[in-house]
């Protein structure tokens, strides 16, 4: 329960220093130590290119692909260090250091070029672009470097260039969107240690000692509890913790909040929470590969559903997060005030699996008032 209460609480929201990339404004603006994970389907192996950024002047590219038992093949992975010219409106690399060990062949050296190419391709096809400011903003280009005619996705809510996925004529995705985060501090190093999301560990230390009493017991009472102007219905294996906190012993726990706008325009608060809601935090990788996010017009609520990958342990653990608006008029909104009303349940993936029903009901006997 500790590891899942130190999920919750590394996903909160946090503002640091913002920066912005030369030649383009973003709609929502990046952080120092921001960074964003794509899966590179192009490759013969199961491969990643990241992108994280420093400041202003750096950035860091990195290659990374993961064991592979099947066809025999190592860990792997490549890191440069780039600097770039802030006051120009083009991407102007002035310096590279290359942090990792290059073998001297024509493998290493494409995926050096290859890192370089995307950094400039993505800076100037964002560039001509006007403020994204909405998820799911797709465009026709000519891309030679993945085939030619594609279709690029763009969304508010990716940090960096806004590119959520590349997808060829045939509507396959060849370049996707796995993860985004932020680094904590110096010390993290979240993003030079992910190699993608390895499959479910059902050996894991997890508990599922409450899995049987939950089956086994039919008819047990059940409780609703509320927190500002929010119910949620609870039987009796579940123990309140504080007023708006629950466990299920190790396995589960329901959190019930109000969060404030960070902004008067409602639409960027929207998105902006969004962001935040999505993003992977210090050895916690949130997979957007397999993320749903839902909009309910009638309750004016975000549904966020995620599956997190907690590296330290090799446990994933499934969240479900509902966003309901307080406010759900367009246009802008009073400063300071409460924006959403906030429901999360993260359980460990392990024991979802195992009752999917049980706290699937949970989820759709919760009430917003």
């Amino acid at each position: 329960m500790k590891k899942l209460f130190l999920l919750i609480f590394k996903l909160t929201l946090f503002i640091t220093s913002v920066f912005a990339m030369p030649g383009f404004e973003s709609y929502l603006q990046d952080n120092s130590g921001e960074y964003v994970y794509y899966k590179d389907n192009t490759f013969t192996r199961e491969s990643y290119i990241g992108i994280l950024y420093y400041d202003d002047a750096t950035l860091q590219l990195r290659y990374a692909a993961p064991k592979s038992k099947k066809d025999n093949l190592p860990e792997k992975q490549i890191a440069l260090l780039v600097s770039i010219d802030p006051e120009k409106e083009y991407l102007d690399m002035k310096g590279e250091r290359i942090l990792t060990t290059i073998l001297p062949n024509k493998e290493d050296t494409d995926i050096v070029n290859y890192l370089h190419d995307i950094l400039y391709e993505f800076h100037a096809r964002r560039s001509k672009e006007e403020i994204i400011n909405q998820r799911d903003y797709s465009v026709s280009q000519d891309y030679p470097q993945f085939g030619d005619n594609v279709s690029i996705t763009y969304d508010a809510t990716v940090p960096l260039f806004n590119i959520k996925y590349i997808s060829n004529q045939k509507g396959e995705k060849i370049f996707e969107l796995a993860t985004y985060g932020q680094l904590t501090s110096s010390e993290d190093q979240s993003f030079n240690k992910f190699y993608g999301f390895p499959e479910i560990n059902t050996t894991s230390s997890a508990s599922l000692n409450l899995l049987p009493q939950i089956k086994r017991k039919k008819n047990l009472k059940s409780q609703k509890f509320h927190y500002e102007k929010q119910t949620v219905t609870l039987d009796e294996n579940w123990e309140q913790k504080m007023e708006n906190f629950w466990v299920l012993g190790d396995d589960s726990m329901v959190t019930l909040s109000q969060i404030p706008s960070m902004t008067e325009d409602r639409n960027k608060n929207e998105l902006f929470l969004l962001r935040k809601f999505l993003q992977s935090r210090e050895y916690i990788y949130v997979d957007l590969l397999t993320s749903e996010i839902s909009y309910n017009e009638r309750k004016y609520q975000y549904k966020l559903i995620s599956r997190v990958f907690q590296s330290d342990s090799e446990n994933y653990v499934r969240t479900v997060k509902l966003l309901t608006s307080l406010q759900p008029k367009k246009g802008f909104i009073a400063e300071n005030s409460t924006a959403f009303n906030y429901f999360s349940i993260s359980t460990y993936q392990t024991c979802y699996d195992e009752n999917p029903a049980y706290f699937d009901k949970i989820v759709k006997n919760y009430k917003s008032n």
